[in-house]
């Protein structure tokens, strides 16, 4: 009997702890049951894989005319057209080895259900977003053809160099209507050892000595100040910190401004305000117009510009206020720096695709000031109107001359990294239409021609007015 009791007394034990336990269990699920169902362990929780655009996609041109397309029944395919392959090759991209192109860009993307939860009823998945609920088309703001007119322009003018980058883009919007970088390839049968330099979006990525673009900079420099009404008196030579600095076959300019100095792009100008403004001035201009700084477009992050006057002598910040010594920019600097003169101050980034959400933004990190701007584009305009139109045949036609443009051209000597100059110049151009119905601008760098033949005004200008010609027929404008 006392054994029976015993085993009673243990029962009821066991019973009253199950209880117990049932109802701190209870509680607990109570006030814990959404967040064990929704663990990220759990198993039930569907997931859905949406591929990269390189497996599933289409991508288009502005007018909807196919560049790629991929699915698990057609594989990948590209433009029917080989040139138009090449000429936006750097833009849509291949198997994966252009880093800066939309298809390496795209990642895959996992998607997490919807779901509703109740003590009741538990974790109820209302919904696992399907792949097609996910746009993976993407349409592009270039133009397919005038791409191509751009791939062949650098063909046609870069004296057999094969190499060289042409981007335009709506200053106002940010649409990018044309991009090509050479060298290139088809994607459809690329090649086993590509060329030095293949793999690299030229307009984005590489850097470039800018020549005599970059007296653009020294003139924003020296209007911002107090030196707008600048004069000097060319010879043709001018010692600077004790050694010479040359215009052009000894040209002897005689006396210019500013404006007139932009003009004849003389060396001597400005390289003597460049020593008069002083390192620190140009430095604070150089910061203030973006050089120092990056921007991403797309996912991109351009290329880091390089500019280097801490240790520099007199001699060399003479260079450097003439576009030389060892600056190194992108062309897309120079083409947002175009287009914040363009723009009354503003520089909109570039944009690769339509409907992107970061479309229009500005680059805050270019600060010019409206009234610079206005004047540069003053200046800017008279080298057309007062110098190119007079040395080349491409500026003087009819539909050229109807876009009223304003730029500069740079021919620059290619320093090495000993910073010794070879054989080989850089043909620059840059440049915008103040047209408010063709808010176009455009860079133009034909990289690594023979020095014998590089030319800005002979080379970049006649690439440059192509593609613009080739940007007004197309009717792709929309101010």
């Amino acid at each position: 009997m006392r054994n029976t009791t015993k085993r009673a007394y243990v029962l009821f034990a066991l019973i009253a702890v199950f209880f117990i336990g049932f109802a701190i269990l209870a509680v607990r699920f109570g006030m814990n049951g959404e967040k064990w169902a929704t663990d990220v362990h759990n198993e039930l929780l569907a997931t859905t894989r949406v591929p990269s655009l390189y497996d599933k996609s289409t991508i288009t041109d502005r007018n909807g005319k196919m560049l790629f397309e991929s699915d698990k029944d057609k594989g990948h395919n590209w433009s029917a057209d080989p040139t138009i392959r090449k000429a936006t090759l750097h833009v849509v991209g291949d198997a994966g080895n252009i880093g800066s192109s939309i298809l390496k860009q795209s990642k895959e993307i996992i998607l997490e259900p919807t779901y509703t939860y109740d003590l009741v009823n538990g974790l109820q998945v209302t919904k696992v977003q399907e792949g097609d609920d996910v746009d993976r088309d993407i349409q592009l703001t270039i133009d397919a053809d005038v791409c191509k007119t751009a791939y062949q322009a650098v063909i046609s003018y870069s004296a057999g160099a094969n190499r060289g980058t042409i981007m335009a883009y709506n200053y106002k919007t940010g649409e990018v209507y044309c991009l090509t970088s050479l060298p290139s390839y088809d994607p459809k049968n690329p090649p086993k050892e590509p060329e030095s330099g293949t793999y690299y979006n030229k307009a984005l990525s590489s850097t470039f000595t800018p020549g005599s673009t970059f007296k653009i900079v020294t003139s924003i420099c020296a209007l911002e100040n107090g030196k707008a009404d600048y004069r000097f008196n060319c010879n043709g030579v001018v010692k600077v910190g004790g050694r010479d600095i040359e215009c052009y076959d000894k040209t002897k300019h005689g006396n210019l401004t500013i404006q007139t100095g932009l003009n004849q792009s003389c060396n001597g100008i400005f390289s003597q305000l460049a020593v008069e403004l002083g390192k620190e001035k140009i430095a604070k201009t150089v910061n203030q117009l973006g050089f120092t700084s990056t921007v991403y477009i797309n996912g991109v992050q351009t290329g880091k510009n390089k500019f280097e006057i801490d240790e520099a002598s007199v001699h060399e910040v003479g260079k450097i206020g003439m576009g030389q010594y060892r600056t190194e920019v992108t062309p897309c600097q120079m083409l947002m720096l175009m287009g914040a003169i363009a723009n009354n101050g503003k520089a909109v980034i570039p944009t690769l695709i339509m409907d992107d959400p970061t479309n229009g933004q500005i680059n805050e990190n270019i600060h010019l000031n409206a009234d610079t701007a206005a004047t540069m584009k003053t200046f800017l305009r008279s080298n057309f109107t007062d110098y190119y139109e007079s040395h080349s045949s491409a500026a003087r036609d009819s539909v050229i001359k109807s876009l009223e443009l304003c730029g500069k051209t740079g021919t620059a000597e290619h320093i090495d990294k000993e910073g010794n100059a070879n054989d080989k110049n850089h043909a620059w151009f840059v440049g915008f239409s103040q047209r408010e119905d063709f808010p176009v601008a455009i860079v133009v760098c034909l990289e690594d021609m023979p020095a014998t033949a590089a030319s800005g005004i002979g080379n970049a200008i006649p690439a440059a007015c192509e593609v613009l010609k080739a940007i007004w027929n197309a009717h792709i404008v929309q101010p």
